[in-house]
Parts: structure tokens; C-alpha cells; sequence
């Protein structure tokens, strides 16, 4: 299938996401098979190690809902989990539905937010909007997340749509001194001192830097908030081992990453490694800015990003029908009306079913 991606803008798509502090694609994702089109992927190499097989393990299908594929019939499509510290601070959090895992976790809560937005509208306003993924952590304000001493420049690129507003503004606090707190938060001006990075476990080389939106270093007493932002195909969330975890690094380190040529101090993604590194958070992992998330989280992010990694591309690639043979345009039309009726994934780069793309 004759692909329908410019070269152009994938590169402008690299410089904005740069400068939201997102990650850019996969440094080896892009080959010229045209002064026109070109191939996201290239071909694998025969020679490679072989991948296991929970890197391709994407789900093959997901539910869908109605009128929108993804956000059903909501402006704003969100899943909160939360432990009972948070639920017996804040109105309508049910008990009964406390995660287990954050019961002595530093993050008190995650917030899984879908919403659609034009990823490109400084470059161009008029383009379609495509689906975005934040997520907001709750957590320990005693991590502090290290901020350098310049001032961030690229805030007032982040803005939520007028549909959409931030996840702590519906928090019912039971207490008044937590009423006051709540009406009075700014985010902090100054950037982060280093990229906040999902990786995961048992380590393998996957990982990819998360743009930050907005850091909240205090909203009520003891409790901070960060909203983080996934670049465009939002792989950040990607199938684990059986017994596999994700883990934020909130301070930049990086000990988990087993590439021998990191793409940038601050920024970089990778791919699947062979490697007998192991990752030793140690008794409190936290004073590392090491945080896991759980498991639930997981299982709620990965068939929603799954069907945002193909259906945003539909959205850009359809922009572009005119530009292609009638062949291309029924393949693709066929493929993406297939993926929003009934949640079967299709790969448009590699042109078969299911994801294969086993980086991040």
C-alpha cells in the first residue's frame, strides 16, 4: 500500500513535540521511498534478535464505543484509580473500589484522560484533531521532582481545548483547608530540570520520554500533581511480560536504559534489547524518583492506546487521499472504517493485522 505520510511533516511533527517535551518517533522510523511518500518502519533486519513474544503481543482487537470509537459519547473520556488514602480525602471515590496496589504507594492516584485535540495547531489550525493521551499522577509531595533555575518558555504551547479542563478541578475535597488549597494551585513556571521517562520491567530497552504539561508541586497538603502528555502514536503504554510492570522516572535517571548510545540526555525512546541488565529499585525506589504503576492501569491504557496508535493515523493519513492511486485510497478507507466499526487492529505500515512494533 502506497504510503500517505509527507516527509516534511514528520519532521515539523519532531520539532513541536520537542518543544512540548514529548518524545519524538523512533530514531530509526523513517525511510525516503519517494521525494513524496515515504514508509514509517523499516524492514526488519534479518540478522536481529529475535523479538520475544510478548513484544508483539498487542491486543488484536478492542471495544469500541459509540458515536466516537474511542470517547464513546464524551467530550472527555477518563479512568481514575486511587487508594484508600485518596478516596477518604476526596467526595465520590468509592471504597469499594480502592486499588490495592497503591496501598503504600507514593501515588495516591492515576488518571487515564483521552480527549481530542489539534496536535498541530500552531503549524497549521486547521488540521483535523486527533486523540490525546494525558496522565495526571497524584502523588507524595515529599518526591520532589528537581526544577532548573530557567523559566519554562514552552508553557504557552500547552492548552487544553475549551472542552476540557484539568482533573484536580473536580476533586471535591472533605476538608476546608483542602477547599482553600485546591482554589489557589498554579503550576510551577520553571522547567523540569530532566525528561520524565516510562519504562519497563523486567528491563528490556523499552522506554520513552513523556512530555510534561503541567507539575503542581503542592494542591493540598501532602499530595502533588503532574499532568503527562505521550507523543502523537502513543505507544508509551506497550505489552508487558507476564509478571512485567511500568515504572515513571521522575527525576530523569535513566539506569534502566540499556542502550549503549542514548539518542539525548533528555529525550530518547528505544527498542527492545537483549541484555542481562536487571533493575534494582532498591527498599525505597521513590527517593530515586522511581514510582511503579499499577497493574490496573495498565490493563485500562492498553487497548485504548492500542486503537489510538492506528486511529490517529487514519486521521492523518486521510488528509492526504488525493495524493494517492484509487487502490491506496479503498485499501486505507476499507482498513480504518474496519478499525472504528469493530476494533480490529490493522497495521497500515506493515500492512497486516495486529501491531508488531515492539518499541515504545
Amino acid at each position: 500500500m502506497q504510503k500517505l505520510h509527507y516527509t516534511f511533516l514528520i519532521c515539523l511533527g519532531l520539532i513541536v513535540f520537542s518543544l512540548l517535551g514529548c518524545s519524538a518517533a523512533n530514531t530509526n522510523e523513517i525511510k525516503s521511498t519517494s521525494p513524496t511518500f515515504h514508509q514509517r518502519w523499516i524492514a526488519p533486519n534479518p540478522n536481529a534478535t529475535p523479538v520475544p513474544g510478548y513484544v508483539t503481543a498487542w491486543p488484536k482487537q478492542v471495544s469500541v464505543e459509540k458515536p466516537d470509537p474511542v470517547l464513546g459519547d464524551k467530550l472527555v473520556w477518563e479512568h481514575w484509580i486511587y487508594g484508600e488514602e485518596f478516596a477518604k480525602r476526596f467526595e465520590g471515590f468509592a471504597l469499594e473500589k480502592v486499588d490495592k496496589e497503591l496501598q503504600n504507594s507514593p501515588i495516591k492516584a492515576i488518571v487515564l484522560r483521552l480527549f481530542k485535540k489539534n496536535l498541530w495547531e500552531g503549524i497549521n489550525p486547521n488540521y483535523p484533531e486527533q486523540y490525546t493521551v494525558d496522565i495526571d499522577v497524584y502523588f507524595d509531595d515529599a518526591i520532589k521532582i528537581p526544577l532548573s533555575e530557567r523559566l519554562d518558555t514552552n508553557s504557552t504551547l500547552r492548552k487544553y481545548p475549551k472542552s476540557v479542563e484539568a482533573s484536580f478541578k473536580k476533586l471535591i475535597p472533605m476538608k476546608q483547608n483542602d477547599k482553600k488549597s485546591l482554589e489557589e494551585i498554579i503550576p510551577t513556571s520553571f522547567a523540569l530540570n530532566q525528561g520524565i521517562y516510562i519504562f519497563v520491567t523486567p528491563i528490556d530497552g523499552r522506554f520513552t520520554a513523556l512530555g510534561r504539561m503541567y507539575y503542581y508541586p503542592t494542591i493540598v497538603s501532602g499530595l502533588s500533581c503532574i499532568t503527562l502528555r505521550t507523543g502523537q502514536t502513543h505507544g508509551s503504554v506497550v505489552p508487558l511480560q507476564e509478571n512485567g510492570a511500568l515504572w515513571l522516572s521522575l527525576f530523569g535517571d535513566r539506569s534502566f536504559d540499556v542502550h549503549e548510545y542514548p539518542t539525548s540526555v533528555k529525550g530518547g525512546s528505544g527498542l527492545y534489547k537483549k541484555t542481562d541488565k536487571t533493575f534494582e529499585p532498591g527498599e525505597h525506589p521513590e527517593e530515586k524518583g522511581y514510582v511503579k504503576l499499577p497493574r490496573s492501569f495498565y490493563e485500562v491504557a492498553l487497548p485504548k492506546m492500542t486503537l489510538i496508535k492506528v486511529l490517529n493515523v487514519c486521521i492523518s493519513d486521510k488528509q492526504y487521499l488525493n495524493k494517492a492511486s484509487k487502490e491506496a485510497q479503498e485499501d486505507l478507507l476499507k482498513h480504518c472504517n474496519e478499525m472504528e466499526e469493530t476494533g480490529v487492529i490493522y497495521d497500515l505500515y506493515n500492512n497486516r493485522y495486529g501491531l508488531t512494533n515492539g518499541g515504545f
